[in-house]
């Protein structure tokens, strides 16, 4: 089995070397290669490390990201998933918010909500609400019937 990797050393070596040429005879020190100022190679890193369950480092380089583009919502939900997987679950519900207002995975959004609020938070009030936003995206989803079932029944026998 051949090694790609000696090949892929070498090409990354050689524009590395290409940093320091110089554009008719002035030095071009914009030409410099910074790899972690790359958004897609910060897009890339932060997906790596999210599928990696590595949510500390994705949560850095999702923060990152937001300063370079502050308008992109899957950024915002992941910086969201990241933080309750760090158990900042009261953190995480303005980044749920922001990355709906942007439009991404609306649904998504309001049940990682609604069960943020349940489950982490125990405020089966707010939970509810977000649960019915998400009925009014999709009427009939019977994952959230189910949810607001046991909210409901929770809620009850707390009451008692």
């Amino acid at each position: 089995m051949k090694s790609y990797f000696f090949p892929f050393i070498t090409v990354f070596y050689v524009l590395l070397g290409c940093n320091n040429h110089k554009s008719n005879g002035i030095e071009n020190s914009e030409a410099t290669i910074k790899v972690e100022d790359d958004s897609s190679t910060l897009i890339l890193k932060a997906h790596l490390l999210y599928s990696n369950n590595k949510y500390q480092e994705a949560l850095e380089y999702y923060t990152k990201l937001l300063e370079i583009d502050s308008t992109h919502g899957k950024f915002y939900y992941r910086k969201a998933y990241c933080l309750v997987q760090l158990y900042r679950h009261s953190e995480s519900i303005k980044f749920y918010q922001k990355a709906s207002d942007l439009n991404y995975s609306k649904f998504d959004c309001y049940k990682s909500i609604g069960l943020t609020y349940t489950f982490a938070l125990k405020n089966d009030s707010l939970a509810c609400v977000y649960f019915r936003m998400c009925l009014q995206l999709e009427p009939g989803n019977e994952e959230i019937i189910e949810l607001m079932k046991a909210v409901d029944k929770s809620a009850k026998l707390n009451n008692l």
